[in-house]
């Protein structure tokens, strides 16, 4: 019975494989990697630790994004369209405001992925490099060192050059990993390199789905809801004090 289901369990990883390689063969090499893109309705991104938070979740079809609660660092956060929620916790309140992408750029999925559009890739450029693009003309380079110095807290310039970028994809030609090349100008820290590229990299996935973003981003917004209508209630209370004490 066990080999069986071995062989059963077998058979069907072969279907799933040869399905999924199929279709990947059948998009014409002429197909943008920016038009591919375009078709997905959620992506997350998970962020080494030289960014502000760990994790953002994308709802493209509906502009709208969520940093979840069960990240390990950075702020509770929500955008849906302009509107911006920052929770910075029960003892220091929330803002509820509206933004923009130089203001909070963490909640654009421009600002990860734009440097990438940038490139103007194809799927026969994907095939041909093995599903790993290498990025060393300085001039393309340029996009990717713009967006270290907005989202990171690594230090670019003056610390370090930047030297590459490793762009790797999957079978369906979507990026799945950003890793970021430095070079030390100052021969004393070359040791520190490795640490900060690591701290750098960014990951991509696409089967977080309609549900996963939907539950977390109530949860954040009814967080801050909850912290924002409390801070109003407050600053109604104190401005009415005056004139009870009269």
């Amino acid at each position: 019975m066990k080999k069986e289901r071995k062989w059963l369990c077998g058979i069907l990883a072969a279907v799933i494989l040869g399905n999924m390689t199929g279709c990947a063969e059948q998009i014409s090499g002429k197909t943008t990697v920016n038009r591919i893109l375009a078709e997905e309705p959620y992506i997350n991104v998970i962020l080494g630790e030289g960014y502000h938070q760990q994790e953002v979740r994308f709802d493209l079809k509906n502009d709208r994004a969520v940093i979840p609660k069960d990240v390990q660092w950075g702020m509770h956060s929500y955008r849906n369209g302009t509107e911006v929620g920052i929770s910075y916790g029960e003892s220091e309140g929330c803002e509820i405001y509206d933004s923009d992408p130089e203001v909070n750029p963490e909640l654009y999925e421009e600002s990860y992925l734009d440097s990438i559009r940038e490139l103007k890739l194809n799927v026969s450029d994907i095939r041909k490099n093995n599903y790993n693009i290498k990025v060393v003309k300085k001039k393309q380079l340029e996009a990717f060192e713009q967006e270290l110095a907005l989202m990171s807290g690594v230090v670019i310039k003056g610390e370090y050059e930047l030297t590459g970028v490793n762009i790797e994809f999957d079978r369906r030609f979507r990026p799945v990993k950003k890793t970021f090349r430095l070079q030390a100008l100052d021969e004393s820290q070359m040791h520190e390199e490795k640490k900060d590229e690591k701290k750098c990299i960014q990951e991509f996935g696409y089967n977080i789905g309609k549900v996963r973003f939907q539950t977390s981003y109530r949860d954040v917004e009814k967080k801050i809801q909850k912290e924002w209508k409390k801070i109003l209630e407050a600053e109604k209370t104190e401005a009415l004090l005056p004139y009870r004490n009269q």
